[in-house]
């Protein structure tokens, strides 16, 4: 599987997470298509949703912190905007990122 200028940045990030002493977990949530309409059909009856964003921290001090990577003009998807919503409604701090740097940026500022 060829790897993208958005899984570079993914990668850079969660090697940043690693070594960060402030942060308790992370996780990436994978949440990439089907390869198949059977596969697809499987997925959505074990409860995988469409739109749930990439990246997931708990800090220790119990902070929830959720990313979404995009690279370059990629935008939000419809059920990506509707995911966000539902991280509104719970008070759940979210961002968008395009870079590592812009990633560590919005963790470091609920440290």
């Amino acid at each position: 599987m060829p790897i993208t200028p958005e899984d570079k940045i993914q990668i850079t990030f969660k090697d940043w997470c690693d070594k960060q002493d402030f942060i308790e977990t992370h996780w990436h949530i994978a949440n990439e298509r089907a390869t198949s309409a059977r596969q697809g059909a499987y997925l959505k009856r074990k409860g995988v949703l469409s739109g749930v964003w990439d990246y997931w921290i708990i800090l220790k001090n119990s902070t929830l912190l959720v990313i979404e990577f995009k690279f370059g003009s990629n935008k939000l998807s419809d059920n990506q905007i509707k995911f966000e919503k539902a991280l509104d409604i719970a008070n759940i701090p979210h961002r968008v990122c395009y870079s590592p740097y812009e990633a560590t940026q919005f963790v470091k500022s609920f440290v």
